[in-house]
């Protein structure tokens, strides 16, 4: 198997693994949060602040990734992720818990720009637009058929939660 056939086939089986847990966390986060009595309305509008949040820190965290270092971008990541996983868990006040689950998108955005910048740099994909376009392309509708599966996934942890 050829180095560009493995390194896409990576790629693409990351982010049908990324489209997974993205939904299935997404699910189980709403379910984890209203179980501490917050109410829907602000735990989707957190959901949806951070997804603002995570689209505007993709071009700053990508260009340090890109300029600096992609090494460093992942240890902030990693970093960032960790105080993350822990503010979610442990806090109960509702503020915290928001800045923790932000903090934790914020960390995914160091990552992706690391990640896309490898992928790109392996493949030298950099000077070739039209098989950037391409891996691009792939890559979202792996990820997108990923975030389908989880879907699926949680719909089937939902419905036999319900039926017992």
């Amino acid at each position: 198997m050829k180095f560009s056939t493995k390194t896409k086939s990576i790629a693409y089986g990351m982010e049908i693994s990324h489209g997974i847990r993205r939904a299935i966390v997404g699910a189980l986060a709403l379910v984890y949060f209203l179980s501490l009595g917050f109410n829907v309305i602000s735990v989707t509008t957190l959901f949806a602040i951070s997804g603002i949040i995570m689209m505007l820190f993709e071009f700053p965290t990508g260009a340090i990734a890109d300029y600096d270092s992609r090494k460093k971008s992942l240890i902030i990541s990693y970093f960032l992720f960790g105080i993350a996983f822990f503010g979610v868990f442990l806090f109960q006040n509702f503020w915290l818990l928001a800045i923790s689950w932000i903090l934790g998108d914020i960390a995914w955005t160091f990552s992706t720009g690391a990640g896309s910048a490898w992928l790109t740099d392996a493949l030298g994909y950099a000077k070739d637009k039209s098989k950037l376009v391409t891996l691009i392309s792939r890559e979202y509708f792996f990820e997108k058929g990923g975030h389908i599966i989880g879907g699926l996934i949680v719909l089937v942890i939902v419905a036999i939660n319900f039926s017992i």
